[in-house]
């Protein structure tokens, strides 16, 4: 009777503990394409935390458009609501898009101060750099890092004995040869160029990307509007629309891409990096320059929401750390061959079985403009609808690189000011006070 007695007080002790488990709620976009490995990482978290008496569980909150907060239709939107008007509580990390570091800066906590430096350490990389420091502060770990890559179709370089183009003038060159060929026996179907140059995001990376593949070297910055790196990318962009794709076939999304592919009709398509696709190979994207590359970065970024309490950051911590170790990201890179971000991975025998390791140290990562600017997703639509002008409406390109020139300063300026405005206020008030003590 002792016994059982001491056996039922125990599963009563059992059940207090996980009744009293510290929740952590995630949230994240149904766009997130990581979504299906992050169900399995929570599932391992909590059965670790059990094991090891963490005392935290982690629930993952999709939301999509569906479920999302009344009048708000985006999932950034609905962040940056629930952050900065609400100063919500109710959810302690946060996946965010990297283009929006800057937007939820103010907003999450600097993770140097939460997570061990050797575990910093995995992720001091070129990605990081660009997408999750703002102001000296670690905003956010990327959980996934998405590129674009070409591929091309091996069928038709075989058959008219072409090397993959390492420059844009090759990859339009040969397109008009194939084409050519291929319509002198009635093939009027075949798409040279995909170019996924649509009037949304995806539009700007495709854009972005080309003008960096532009700069006169590897090392090289990003190339002036006013440059006339920029002004031969652009004249190379249109001629590769006009001469072996079309707008039609530019402003299509990656679905549009990817049926096409299959059914054998592009010589050459961008797209982001999937792996191995039957009836294609693929290389790094051309370049204005044999050697000169580049690829956006995309993908999500893990964050700890300021507004939660200190046990809660630090629950949050243990969680990011769990999710983002080398051994868990080791294994998502194989089972669901998502990219990481841990370069000494693309090191890993078991790794490089699944995934092209080589590729991934020879990619030339750009990001877009955003992490110095607030109002990025405005400067998006507006430098897009810009350059749209030029290539797809003939606007004058003079005109065009003008204007984006006058576009960047004015979204770098309008926001780089603001720091000075407080000592220009001081000097006035400095300068009445002395003129009356002066009286």
């Amino acid at each position: 009777m002792i016994i059982k007695n001491i056996l039922i007080f125990s599963l009563f002790i059992s059940f207090a503990y996980i009744g009293e488990a510290l929740e952590i709620n995630a949230i994240t976009s149904a766009e997130n394409g990581g979504v299906y490995a992050y169900n399995e990482l929570i599932d391992s978290f909590n059965k670790y935390s059990r094991n090891n008496n963490l005392d935290i569980t982690i629930k993952l909150n999709l939301l999509s458009k569906e479920n999302s907060t009344a009048g708000v239709t985006e999932y950034e939107s609905t962040i940056e609501h629930l952050l900065k008007k609400q100063k919500s509580e109710k959810y302690d990390i946060i996946y965010y898009d990297n283009i929006f570091s800057r937007k939820f800066a103010p907003y999450l906590v600097d993770l140097t101060e939460y997570l061990p430096q050797e575990h910093i350490d995995l992720y001091q990389n070129e990605i990081t750099k660009q997408t999750s420091y703002y102001n000296d502060k670690l905003i956010g770990i990327p959980t996934v890092v998405d590129f674009n890559v070409l591929y091309y179709n091996k069928e038709y370089l075989n058959k008219y004995q072409q090397e993959p183009p390492k420059t844009w003038n090759e990859l339009l060159e040969i397109g008009k040869y194939i084409i050519s060929e291929e319509q002198k026996k009635n093939n009027t179907e075949l798409i040279g160029y995909n170019g996924l140059f649509p009037d949304v995001e995806l539009g700007t990376c495709s854009l972005y990307e080309f003008l960096y593949s532009y700069r006169d070297s590897v090392d090289s910055s990003f190339p002036d509007f006013q440059s006339k790196n920029v002004e031969k990318a652009l004249e190379m962009l249109k001629a590769i629309k006009d001469e072996i794709s079309s707008k039609e076939i530019f402003i299509q999304d990656v679905m549009f891409t990817m049926m096409e592919m299959y059914l054998k009709k592009v010589i050459f398509a961008k797209i982001w990096y999937f792996g191995p696709v039957d009836g294609y190979d693929y290389i790094l994207l051309p370049g204005n320059t044999e050697g000169v590359s580049g690829s956006i970065i995309g993908g999500f970024n893990l964050g700890i929401n300021a507004n939660i309490s200190e046990e809660k950051k630090k629950a949050a911590a243990t969680v990011i750390q769990y999710f983002t170790s080398k051994e868990n990201q080791k294994k998502i890179a194989i089972k669901y061959y998502i990219n990481t971000v841990i370069t000494s991975l693309y090191d890993d025998e078991e790794v490089c079985k699944v995934k092209d390791c080589e590729l991934f140290k020879k990619l030339q990562f750009i990001a877009r403009p955003s992490i110095n600017n607030i109002g990025y997703s405005s400067w998006s639509s507006k430098f897009r609808a810009n350059i749209f002008s030029y290539l797809y409406d003939d606007n004058s390109l003079t005109d065009v690189l003008k204007d984006a020139e006058k576009l960047s300063e004015s979204y770098s300026s309008s926001y780089s000011i603001k720091p000075y405005f407080g000592i220009f206020i001081f000097i006035i008030i400095y300068t009445i006070v002395s003129i009356f003590i002066q009286l």
